[in-house]
């Protein structure tokens, strides 16, 4: 007697119990920019398809705070652990902090951020890249409080779906507004005259 495929699929059938857990929209890419505080930086970020089609991205910037970085890997870190316990096994990578650029480390005060306009921004909205091509974006970094700085670049096509670049960016001491030169005897204390400008 012969059985049909369908019938023998229907004899051998089993089930799985799948739980899904979205952690977070891991980024594929990470790009660390380093200014001093009120300095505008610059970087030529490349974007790379990896869909295997001609695609149209819609290009969406998110700026994040220090707090909302915190609280994303410790989001992200609490669902890895569910899933673990719920036996799926799923790890998560929380994102690279941002490194400090050489030399002595800066302590930084805690300022309210949400009081200055985000540090970064794109110069496009949209942009074409055909299928295994590459195309270019500029990103621009303009911290006006120093310490680390998060956001990340969504690219989504309306077809094939979305990915994600990280941006993290760390600043430090703005640049003097005024130098001065003196010249004492040695062992000699003498005051000396600052001019200090008035803020605006």
């Amino acid at each position: 007697m012969k059985l049909k495929y369908d019938e023998l699929l229907s004899r051998f059938a089993f089930k799985c119990n799948l739980r899904p857990y979205v952690l977070t929209d891991k980024p594929i890419r990470s790009i660390s920019i380093n200014a001093k505080c009120y300095e505008m930086a610059t970087s030529a970020v490349e974007l790379q398809n990896p869909f295997p089609a001609d695609c149209e991205f819609t290009v969406k910037l998110v700026n994040f705070s220090e707090e909302e970085q915190e609280a994303a890997a410790a989001a992200a870190a609490e669902g890895a652990a569910a899933a673990a316990a719920a036996g799926g096994g799923a790890k998560s990578k929380q994102s690279k902090t941002t490194k400090k650029p050489a030399g002595g480390k800066t302590k930084v005060p805690k300022i309210d951020a949400s009081m200055y306009p985000d540090s970064f921004g794109v110069d496009r909205k949209t942009i074409r890249c055909k299928k295994g091509d590459r195309a270019q974006l500029s990103v621009s970094y303009l911290p006006f409080t120093m310490g680390a700085h998060y956001a990340r670049i969504i690219f989504e096509d309306p077809t094939l779906g979305q990915f994600v670049y990280e941006l993290n960016g760390y600043s430090d001491y703005p640049a003097p507004m005024i130098t001065s030169k003196f010249s004492v005897d040695v062992k000699a204390g003498r005051a000396v005259p600052c001019t200090v400008p008035a803020p605006p």
